[in-house]
């Protein structure tokens, strides 16, 4: 397991043990446990003619185009497509929770609203 996906399984059981804990005392220590983007360099917006693409998203706010590993807080609502353009993981925090896609593909989905973008290069 590529050490991106292990850190995706991580995210996705902190967000888990969050949500069953969000009533009790005990939401910091869960908060605490879940993992730092930190170590990456930035994931930034770029005009989607660019040559630098690696993804690719299009929704009701149009088409939206990202490059470079690391995380990127967004409001992208109705989201239906992603684009990896190369070799590159992509994972999408969402309305309806995480979802991790390894590229190059196009990938179609019910519309989600998309709140952080994570991109990674096995």
């Amino acid at each position: 397991m590529s050490p991106f996906r292990a850190r995706a399984v991580e995210i996705l059981a902190a967000v888990a043990l969050f949500g069953a804990a969000a009533a009790g005392p005990a939401v910091g220590a869960v908060a605490a446990t879940v993992p730092h983007h930190a170590n990456l360099p930035a994931t930034s917006k770029v005009p989607c003619s660019s040559i630098s693409v690696w993804l690719k998203l299009f929704g009701s706010s149009g088409e939206n185009c990202y490059t470079g590993n690391g995380t990127k807080l967004v409001d992208l609502p109705g989201v239906r497509e992603e684009q990896i353009v190369g070799r590159h993981e992509v994972c999408l925090r969402t309305s309806s929770g995480v979802r991790c896609a390894l590229g190059p593909g196009t990938f179609f989905f019910l519309p989600v609203t998309v709140t952080e973008i994570t991109i990674s290069t096995p």
